[in-house]
């Protein structure tokens, strides 16, 4: 059970269940890399920004790959198709 601060008040005390579909994670010598794809639009030096706007979903993506396969994510990248770049 976990439980993020940063959800209104209104959740206080209510299951909330997460869903979604990892794009893509390997394995790389001592733990997995993890890959999430964005179709965003991404406005010039506004990869931070989206690194920003998706930290919570990657952080969800690695704790679960990490306790399914019981190793360490290493890296979480994301994949911006808008301009072609990883950060």
């Amino acid at each position: 059970v976990m439980y993020d601060p940063a959800l209104p008040e209104s959740y206080s005390g209510e299951t909330v269940i997460l869903q979604g579909i990892i794009d893509c994670f390997f394995k790389e010598g001592d733990g997995y890399v993890l890959f999430d794809y964005k179709t965003d639009h991404v406005p010039r030096g506004g990869s931070v920004v989206i690194r920003t706007r998706y930290a919570k979903q990657l952080e969800m993506y690695k704790m679960a790959i990490e306790k399914l396969k019981n190793t360490r994510v290493k890296e979480s990248m994301l994949y911006l198709f808008d301009n072609g770049e990883t950060v």
